[in-house]
């Protein structure tokens, strides 16, 4: 028959594994459901600088200004985000480009076996338009690598600090049962720790 201390010990280890799956499961889920979010959040950061640059590029367009055109292009390829920017006019001609700007072609990778070139890579296009004309388009090209980079070393390091704290926490506890286990077993008198009788 199994005595009482065997089962309570049982129990507890048992409560133990049950706790720290409960944790570890629920820990993926938040990490998993805050990484969404993050990319959600980092997509939106790139739709809102895309939106900001075709605002400033209409006065530019209005005037013929193509040097300044060229200077958004470059600014917005110097973005740690952005791989490169081109403005075209309403019928698609190229008004002003970065200096390291591809054809769109090039970009998604439609002259490449596999679409190799367009891996890792994504495209926002934006219309310019002022008092309801369309004056041109701005095509950025994101860095979708180095956006979900970002989110993903985030929530790497957010993992790592989550399992740290709970494995002291399993820890802390293992110790904490093992000197309440030594405090109980030394109140009991020196003839019950030998064997003999209270």
């Amino acid at each position: 028959m199994l005595s009482q201390n065997f089962v309570i010990k049982g129990l507890m280890l048992l409560s133990l594994m049950a706790f720290s799956y409960f944790i570890l499961i629920n820990s993926t889920i938040i990490s998993d459901s805050n990484q969404v979010i993050q990319n959600k959040q980092l997509q939106d950061l790139s739709r809102t600088m895309t939106r900001q640059a075709a605002l400033f590029a209409v006065d530019s367009i209005k005037e013929d200004n193509h040097e300044a055109l060229f200077q958004l292009t470059n600014n917005l390829a110097k973005e740690r985000l952005v791989f490169d920017a081109t403005i075209y006019d309403a019928e698609g001609r190229i008004l002003g480009k970065s200096d390291n700007a591809l054809t769109a072609s090039q970009i998604t990778g439609l002259n490449t076996p596999l679409s190799i070139d367009g891996i890792g890579r994504q495209q926002l296009i934006e219309p310019i338009i002022k008092d309801d004309h369309l004056l041109g388009f701005l095509r950025v090209t994101f860095e979708k690598s180095t956006l979900t980079g970002f989110a993903n070393h985030h929530y790497r390091k957010s993992d790592r600090l989550m399992f740290g704290m709970l494995a002291i926490s399993l820890v802390s506890g293992m110790l904490i049962m093992g000197l309440l286990r030594k405090r109980k077993d030394a109140s009991k008198p020196i003839t019950t720790l030998f064997g003999g009788k209270a």
